[in-house]
């Protein structure tokens, strides 16, 4: 555990001098940006599973969709270097569901299953390709299959099981994380116009000659604004959503034909 002070210290340490500071608790690596660090990523990989091959065993992994920027280099790597792909054993990310707890159409943005399979999946060669069986999606109507299948594949030690939860340790030779998000805009259905994944939806409204409101922020309810991931599903990051929210603001203050205030 790091102290508040601790913690303090450590932000106070340029960045430049984290990779080789002599306080690192773990290993780190600074990279100079996405496309380092997805070929850093995709190596490290492809190096797992040719070392595992060479010695008949499985490489077993979670992986989730994203960060994106290793999956090209991982599916040239494979392919160039006619790596084996057949002992490669996968468990996916939980997908999004939409707010009935149902999986995502194929082709939403936000269906990681269809991102995966065109980005990760389609790329490789087909006799190099993970095999079907080996692609584990988990959904809302297999997760005591996918809870099983783990236990045996990783020969993991389930801990406890409880209100529907299932909690178990596995030992797994990688890991990537990320998350997913979902608009909560079901209360505004038939209310205010929703895109087709269910986004709230700008739009330019039109004055006396056609004159197009200046508003950028609009909804089909005039007076009505919008801001952050309840619009916005290709940033969805918290300054951006931040941002957005300084733009309805001001917005709102010009539809109340008040000055905005400059700072």
């Amino acid at each position: 555990m790091i102290t508040p002070e601790e913690l303090y210290e450590w932000c106070r340490i340029p960045y430049q001098e984290l990779e080789n500071h002599p306080g690192l608790k773990v290993p780190f690596r600074l990279v100079k940006g996405s496309e380092q660090m997805g070929q850093m990523i995709a190596g490290e990989l492809v190096d797992l599973i040719q070392r595992n091959n060479d010695q008949n065993r499985e490489t077993r992994a979670i992986i989730p969709c994203g960060p994106s920027c290793w999956y090209k280099p991982f599916t040239s790597m494979v392919n160039s270097r006619k790596v084996d792909l057949k002992n490669f054993v996968v468990f996916h990310m939980d997908d999004c569901l939409d707010w009935q707890g149902r999986l995502l159409p194929k082709n939403h943005p936000y269906n990681f299953r269809t991102v995966m399979e065109k980005m990760f999946y389609s790329p490789v060669d087909p006799g190099l390709s993970v095999p079907d069986d080996n692609r584990n999606w988990l959904c809302p109507d297999n997760i005591g299959e996918i809870k099983e299948k783990i236990s045996t594949e990783f020969q993991g030690r389930l801990l406890k099981e409880k209100d529907g939860d299932i909690f178990w340790e596995m030992p797994v030779e990688g890991l990537f994380v990320a998350i997913g998000h979902t608009p909560a805009t079901s209360i505004f259905k038939d209310v205010i116009t929703l895109d087709e994944w269910n986004y709230v939806k700008k739009v330019e409204h039109k004055h006396v000659g056609n004159e197009v409101d200046p508003f950028t922020t609009s909804t089909s309810i005039k007076g009505v604004f919008v801001a952050g991931d309840v619009h916005d599903y290709h940033y969805r990051q918290a300054v951006t959503a931040a941002g957005f929210g300084c733009m309805a603001g001001m917005d709102v203050l010009k539809h109340l034909d008040k000055p905005v205030q400059s700072w």
